[in-house]
């Protein structure tokens, strides 16, 4: 099933709770009653490491004549219910503690859906959904890559700087390049970047996302040498790659420059939790024969809070980020700024059904994506 697919399915189920729960009032009752005065909203990060305890504790839910409110939990995995209307004995009947189980044998497949409803004599019910998936170090794998390497490629490994982390590499033309995205997260007190939809357990798995200035700071956590590749890197690497069949030329439509027929040969045939993520397979012929693994993680936009807080400007926690396009678009900075716009710089990318890559230019904070750290050998 595709991502979009399931990101729909789910959509539609939380709907379906919530239709579900008033309809329920309706026949039970016969007549028209007020609703409570708020809803049971509780947060959750939409990615949990398997294995974690968590405790869900929602808002109060109040009503105008001070009638007891009960709240009872609902949990579901796929089509299987975990949970059907439990009350709480936490917290007052509020909380819920719950531990995420993780893959087993086969079925990699880990959605849960979280409900928590509210209910008082007197009134129609509210409730509160989310979904969250389950991660572990098996939740992502390639298959069906083409066996071996493209002649002058070699595979090698680099250690952070803080001696824990090893990244795998990709030797080629002269340049050792990371094969997957860099989850460089900063020093205590000094966070950089951010993980997928803000789930701190996705930072391994997907790499983190950044704005252009992150993107420095991200390279250089391994070591001096390392950068965010130039404009030249890149095109050294990709006009390779097209075989002698075409140049990187411009297109005053879509991008400054475009490497025609060089995605499949970067991306890898990737599964999460057992789901195909690439949406375009199979229209563009994937090879991985670089090794470069690229996987659709998609992008974030930036809006910066900053000057609406109390906070630092340029601090991540007064950003708001948007995430979109992941299990369709894949996108990396570029080291370069943009030098007829004040504060932009490059960055390339690709999109499905489309087995080109692009150049194009934006503004600097605007925008966060992945890294690939690039060095001379």
């Amino acid at each position: 099933m595709k991502f979009r697919r399931k990101l729909f399915l789910a959509t539609a189920v939380l709907s379906a709770v919530a239709a579900m729960i008033s309809c329920k009032k309706d026949e039970e009752t016969g007549s028209s009653l007020p609703s409570l005065d708020n809803v049971p909203r509780f947060e959750v990060d939409s990615y949990v490491k398997c294995g974690t305890k968590v405790v869900f504790t929602p808002t109060k839910v109040t009503n105008a004549t001070g009638a007891e409110v009960k709240y009872k939990w609902s949990i579901t995995r796929g089509s299987d219910t975990v949970m059907s209307s439990r009350e709480s004995e936490e917290d007052d009947g509020m909380s819920l503690e719950f531990v995420f189980e993780g893959a087993v044998a086969t079925d990699t497949l880990c959605n849960f859906i979280i409900t928590c409803a509210a209910e008082a004599t007197g009134y129609y019910g509210t409730s509160f959904s989310k979904v969250v998936t389950t991660v572990s170090d098996k939740s992502l794998v390639s298959e069906g890559d083409a066996p071996g390497l493209a002649y002058g490629i070699t595979t090698g490994t680099v250690t952070a700087d803080d001696g824990k982390t090893a990244y795998g590499t990709i030797k080629a033309g002269g340049l050792e390049w990371l094969a997957e995205n860099i989850h460089f997260s900063g020093t205590a007190g000094a966070v950089t970047g951010v993980a997928l939809e803000e789930a701190e357990d996705a930072s391994d798995i997907f790499g983190r996302f950044y704005t252009w200035d992150e993107a420095q700071t991200a390279c250089a956590s391994l070591g001096t040498e390392w950068r965010v590749p130039a404009i030249s890197d890149w095109d050294s690497f990709l006009t390779m790659l097209m075989d002698g069949e075409g140049d990187s030329q411009s297109d005053a439509e879509d991008s400054p420059v475009v490497w025609e027929g060089v995605t499949g040969k970067l991306m890898t045939n990737a599964f999460f939790n057992g789901v195909r993520m690439w949406e375009y397979w199979p229209d563009v012929d994937i090879t991985n024969e670089t090794g470069f693994g690229i996987i659709p993680t998609g992008l974030a936009t930036v809006v910066d809070n900053s000057s609406l807080t109390d906070g630092a400007s340029g601090n991540n926690t007064d950003r708001i980020y948007s995430f979109t396009r992941f299990g369709e678009y894949a996108g990396f900075w570029v080291g370069e700024e943009y030098p007829q716009k004040e504060n932009s710089a490059y960055y390339l990318y690709f999109w499905d059904e489309n087995p080109n890559m692009r150049l194009n230019y934006v503004d600097k904070g605007s925008l966060a994506l992945p890294v690939r750290c690039v060095r001379d050998i």
